[in-house]
């Protein structure tokens, strides 16, 4: 796949996502405007990622935490999103992965409701999770918050705020696949357990209600919150925002698109990808379903058909608000004023709906 090929379809596809997520979009615009080559894509980005780090050192040498705050979590996103797709130099990417990590984590404790940084029990190993509470005098709602494919619990921090700012408590973790959990295990197809255990987690800890529990996913990880919804009779509501059916898309996928699904799966080729891929389906499985869903798309989305998420809504054995915007493109991430607080104020409906 050459150089230009991939810039455009990353730039394409995701543009809206690095300014959604936290980039300035002043660097934003220098960033693309400088990179003609993809082999230099995950350099240019770290550079301006040490940048703002050091802005967020200064700040905090100064006492200015909450200016630090700021800039941890955009030099978080500028190593996340310098990595985002950069697969053929594995290391280099391991390492943009760390420092995003560190970066996140040293604003943790200083965001407007601070990520606590906890480990989830499964099964012999544990998962690395952030628990955001709400200010309550008790122990209130909790959405769970699910990453997608090259995706991590620090990418959705500007997520998590919009359920935050109604009074909601977010938990955002990273998967089998997921985030750093990549280099511990890839992703599964039972990766409803993990959830299992986020929301065993939460019922337990004493922190949050446990009849008040929601989940959202956006792209894979909106395949993710729907599958999980089918496990999980705890949950109150499930949304998804530019997730899919199944893969049976595989290959029209672009070159780009299987390489980040082999990379997510662990497999070492397409045809052990495309192969595992086949038991990732909501097939069967959606007439198991307690709690109500909404499903939100993108009539544009290149990546996930919007013509397969009709089936949803027929085969869901629950109600199914189905939302499509014709404007929308992947995870309708260039109008997330739109998207963002119309699922928020759904899952705050249903969360205190009791």
């Amino acid at each position: 796949m050459s150089s230009e090929k991939t810039m455009k379809e990353v730039v394409g596809h995701w543009g809206p996502r690095f300014w959604v997520a936290g980039v300035d979009p002043n660097d934003l615009e220098i960033l693309l405007n400088n990179i003609q080559d993809w082999d230099d894509w995950l350099e240019k980005w770290n550079k301006f990622g040490d940048f703002h780090y050091q802005l967020g050192e200064e700040a905090i040498a100064a006492g200015n935490t909450a200016t630090a705050a700021d800039a941890y979590v955009r030099a978080s996103m500028y190593y996340h999103f310098g990595q985002f797709m950069f697969f053929h130099r594995p290391q280099e990417k391991k390492e943009a992965i760390i420092k995003r990590v560190n970066a996140y984590a040293k604003g943790a404790p200083y965001f407007s409701v601070p990520a606590q940084a906890v480990e989830i029990p499964f099964e012999n190993t544990t998962l690395p999770a952030y628990l955001r509470l709400v200010d309550s005098p008790k122990p209130g709602p909790c959405v769970i918050v699910l990453p997608g494919a090259d995706s991590s619990k620090e990418q959705i921090h500007t997520m998590e705020n919009v359920f935050l700012a109604r009074g909601m408590s977010t938990l955002g973790m990273d998967g089998p696949g997921q985030g750093i959990t990549r280099f511990q295990m890839p992703m599964r197809q039972d990766y409803y357990k993990a959830v299992n255990s986020a929301v065993d987690y939460l019922v337990h800890c004493g922190k949050v209600d446990p009849e008040q529990i929601s989940l959202v996913g956006t792209s894979f990880g909106g395949f993710l919150a729907l599958q999980a919804a089918c496990f999980e009779p705890r949950l109150q509501s499930a949304a998804a925002v530019g997730g899919f059916y199944s893969f049976r898309e595989w290959d029209s996928y672009s070159d780009l698109m299987k390489n980040n699904f082999t990379n997510l799966f662990g497999k070492e080729n397409w045809d052990e990808a495309k192969e595992f891929s086949k038991g990732l389906t909501l097939e069967g499985i959606l007439n198991q379903v307690k709690c109500p869903l909404m499903v939100v798309h993108g009539r544009l989305d290149k990546i996930a058909p919007v013509e397969t998420l009709e089936r949803i809504k027929e085969e869901a054995a629950t109600e199914v608000e189905l939302v499509i915007y014709d404007q929308g493109n992947h995870v309708c991430n260039n109008i997330a004023y739109l998207y963002r607080p119309l699922i928020a104020d759904w899952t705050k409906k249903k969360l205190t709906k009791k």
